[in-house]
């Protein structure tokens, strides 16, 4: 990337800086990358990317807003898998809460029969 700035002045003068060079190193985000299988049947896996190593909340949350499954993991910055086993769910819908760590992220999982 290359800018360069056109300064003005009170008299309405104008110059133009010399161009600058940006380089900038891989940028990683810290992010919910993926949760698989979606629907799943006794476990599933979250793919993860984060920028900070830490405490990381895990949650399942069902549509009555009780948290059904929660478990802590330390991580450290870079890119993870994860694997819940939450063999003692119903059937149904859930919310799948990450905090921590620099990620504060929600998104839907389904549970299906086993």
């Amino acid at each position: 990337m290359y800018y360069r700035l056109q300064l003005k002045d009170a008299s309405g003068k104008t110059a133009v800086s010399k161009v600058v060079v940006l380089k900038s190193e891989k940028h990683t985000q810290t992010k919910l990358q993926q949760v698989y299988p979606n629907p799943f049947k006794d476990s599933f896996n979250i793919s993860v990317d984060v920028q900070q190593a830490g405490e990381l909340s895990i949650q399942l949350v069902n549509m009555q807003g009780q948290v059904v499954h929660q478990q802590i993991e330390w991580i450290t910055s870079g890119s993870h898998e994860l694997e819940l086993k939450p063999k003692h769910l119903n059937k149904g819908i859930y919310i799948l809460k990450l905090n921590g760590a620099g990620l504060n992220q929600a998104t839907k999982v389904v549970k299906a029969s086993n």
